[in-house]
């Protein structure tokens, strides 16, 4: 048998590759960019990687298959979808502070503890009416202009530490994420790209999609706590604060069941049910479901 070089098998070892259902995900987290193939074409990757070189490939799948197989057309559509790069292209890592705070507040302890919390709140809010929400809570002022300030900075500051969450979680997973700022109508929206979790096994995705909330959550059981363990006076900014920003992480959660919108709760869907393009099959669904009434 003959084999690759060191450089060639550079090129191939950089490749993922994840089971998922019946296939394989092939993906590059150099690039960011990821490809469902079937079984056949995990298998090549790997004997690839293995330093096997492509004539080897192509007569072991087509002993395979029973039929001729084209490997280096395989290996030409890996590289146009950008899965094949240089073996000079270095794979980002995350920082090593993003995967120690993720280790300790998404490891075993951590979701433990953060799930005490997202407990607490809840039955606090049961039991003790004060604690319920109000959209009064959002009043921090009686000065409209400086309510408004106060509860924007709020907000941004409540939705920039739901997507570090997301960021920490998959640094935990040795992945890197990327926040981003952008503009949806008027108002700014913080989106974390994790595409290289496609580069996970479907369980260890789990843990990265539901940080958000359960950040929140914990957020949440921790507001409660301090409200509960040293109740400041109902009519200082400090309380009004409080809050406030208590409605708005509360309510942060309740967004997330907007699927429609592609919230956390449709990357978790997409996840769990192994439905790759769940928005498409949506349609494809609905649309029958019309043809047939």
């Amino acid at each position: 048998m003959t084999t690759l070089d060191d450089r060639q098998a550079a090129r191939f070892t950089g490749v993922s590759i994840v089971r998922d259902g019946d296939g394989y995900v092939l993906g590059s987290a150099r690039t960011g960019e990821y490809v469902i193939v079937p079984e056949i074409g995990g298998d090549v990757m790997r004997w690839l990687q293995e330093g096997a070189d492509v004539e080897e490939c192509t007569a072991r799948a087509e002993q395979y298959a029973g039929q001729p197989v084209d490997v280096a057309g395989f290996l030409d559509g890996l590289a146009a979808a950008g899965v094949l790069t240089s073996a000079d292209v270095s794979e980002p890592k995350p920082a090593r502070w993003q995967v120690i705070a993720g280790r300790i507040l998404f490891g075993k302890v951590g979701l433990a503890v953060q799930s005490a919390l997202a407990i607490t709140a809840v039955v606090a809010m049961v039991i003790t009416p004060s604690l319920r929400l109000a959209y009064t809570d959002l009043i921090v002022s009686s000065v409209p202009l400086v309510n408004l300030v106060a509860v924007t900075f709020l907000g941004l500051a409540s939705g920039l530490v739901h997507e570090v969450a997301h960021l920490l979680a998959a640094a935990a997973k040795g992945v890197r994420g990327r926040v981003t700022i952008s503009r949806r109508l008027l108002n700014l929206a913080y989106q974390t790209d994790l595409t290289t979790l496609w580069g996970l096994p479907r369980r260890d995705r789990i843990v990265p999609l539901l940080a958000g909330m359960l950040s929140d959550a914990a957020t949440v059981g921790v507001l409660v706590v301090v409200q509960l363990s040293w109740p400041p006076d109902p009519s200082s900014p400090i309380a009004h604060l409080l809050k406030a920003l208590l409605f708005l992480k509360a309510t942060g959660i309740v967004v997330q069941l907007q699927v429609y919108m592609r919230t956390d709760i449709y990357a978790l869907f997409v996840a769990v049910t192994g439905c790759r393009n769940l928005w498409d099959t949506k349609g494809a669904l609905a649309r029958r479901a019309i043809r047939r009434a």
